[in-house]
This record gives structure tokens, sequence and C-alpha cells, in this order.
């Protein structure tokens, strides 16, 4: 039975009979709020990963000609670039390697802004 259904008997009880009819009602539009905000919330992941497989397209393409965006970027540029891009390096004294992390925009927030 759906909400339309339980609008409907309602009108044609009383008391305690009512009261059943209407928590039905009531459990059934709860039922409907969190399907529909399930709903929407699925909706903004839809379009969330459609924006990120256009980002990807672009980034790919971009990473595809990189040499040549780098040749043509200014040392400025360059250099702007790269702290975007990095957290940190480490030299490892002892043994001559070093260490390069860069940034995960994924889960810093505050480097998304940064970039």
């Amino acid at each position: 039975m759906n909400a339309s259904k339980y609008t409907e008997e309602l009108g044609k009880f009383e008391g305690r009979a009512r009261e059943l009819v209407e928590a039905k009602l009531r459990a059934e539009t709860d039922r409907l709020v969190a399907a529909e905000r399930q709903l929407a919330e699925t909706e903004r992941d839809r379009l969330d990963l459609e924006v990120a497989e256009r980002e990807a397209k672009w980034i790919a393409d971009a990473l595809r000609d990189f040499a040549r965006i780098w040749t043509a970027m200014t040392p400025e540029n360059q250099g702007r670039l790269l702290r975007a891009l990095v957290a940190a390096v480490r030299v490892k004294e002892e043994s001559g390697g070093v260490e390069v992390e860069l940034v995960n925009f994924a889960a810093d927030p505050s480097a998304k802004e940064a970039a």
C-alpha cells in the first residue's frame, strides 16, 4: 500500500484504527523522504562524476603534451607549478637519494585552493 492509498483510507477510520493508518502513513512518508534524499545524493554524485571525467580527460590531454607546455612556460611559472604540485622534497644524504612527495589534492581541500 502506498501513501496515497493510506490517505484515502484515513477518512474511513476512527480511534485506534485511524491511529494505525496514520502511523503507516507516517512510515510510508518517511520512506519516501529517505528515497528522495538518496535520489538527490545519487544525482549529485553522478554530476560530480561527469565533471571529474571531463577534468581527467583534460588533464590526460595536457600531460600528453606536457613537454611542449613546460618549454613554453617562463621559469617563474615553472616554479609556481612545481610549488603547487610538490608537497615536500627529502634528500637522503647517506644514500644520495631524493624523495619527492606530491600534493594529494583529493585529501587536502586547502591544497585545491592553492593550486
